[in-house]
């Protein structure tokens, strides 16, 4: 009898779609830690504080940053009023 072979397939790389005070930015790879996904969008758009939405849900400790960010993750950024 035939002995089968496994064969690793190799998944494709996802995108999380990308919102920006209600404007659509664009996406970022799937695989990321959160953290990481939302410094990297700070630092592109100059933006100091903003609250950050994971899948219309508040992200609301740090300990939800560490979390991989999965194909088809949806991120929200709503930049907040800084008065001088």
């Amino acid at each position: 009898m035939p002995s089968k072979k496994k064969v690793k397939v190799k998944a494709a790389v996802g995108t999380v779609k990308v919102t920006i005070s209600g404007q659509q930015a664009g996406t970022v790879e799937s695989g990321v830690t959160l953290r990481a996904a939302v410094s990297k969008l700070q630092r592109e758009h100059n933006l100091r504080s903003v609250t950050v939405l994971l899948n219309d849900r508040k992200v609301k400790k740090s300990s939800d940053a560490g979390r991989k960010l999965a194909s088809g993750d949806r991120i929200e950024l709503i930049a907040k009023d800084t008065r001088g």
